[in-house]
């Protein structure tokens, strides 16, 4: 449980590190200590939506960022988020694609134990 929960924070650490980076790229100087306050409220409203944060999310990081921060183009640094996370799960698909192919998936699925995948 607590190697979960470290994985869990070193990612959400990761994403706002990312998020400074991408900020500090398209010309915003973001204080570190406010954005790791605030990006995470605009990762969490990449939750609603159709698209995967598309749209509705886009447009909080746009709220959030300008409201919260005194940035002008928080859409653009969200859309950018956005794209940079859907490319780097994209550069997964050919390994999974290739684990499905050899039945090494089926295998995995089958050595897992019988319980639900909540109690996991």
């Amino acid at each position: 449980m607590a190697a979960a929960l470290t994985l869990s924070l070193f990612n959400h650490v990761f994403w706002c590190v990312s998020l400074l980076c991408i900020a500090r790229a398209v010309g915003n100087h973001v204080d570190w200590i406010k954005g790791f306050v605030v990006f995470p409220l605009a990762i969490f409203s990449n939750i609603f939506g159709v698209a995967g944060g598309f749209g509705v999310g886009t447009a909080a990081f746009d709220l959030f960022l300008s409201q919260l921060l005194g940035i002008g183009n928080g859409a653009l640094i969200g859309l950018l988020f956005q794209g940079l996370g859907a490319l780097s799960r994209l550069a997964g698909l050919p390994f999974y694609l290739g684990a499905a192919r050899s039945g090494q998936l089926r295998a995995l699925e089958t050595s897992l134990p019988d319980t639900p995948p909540t109690e996991r």
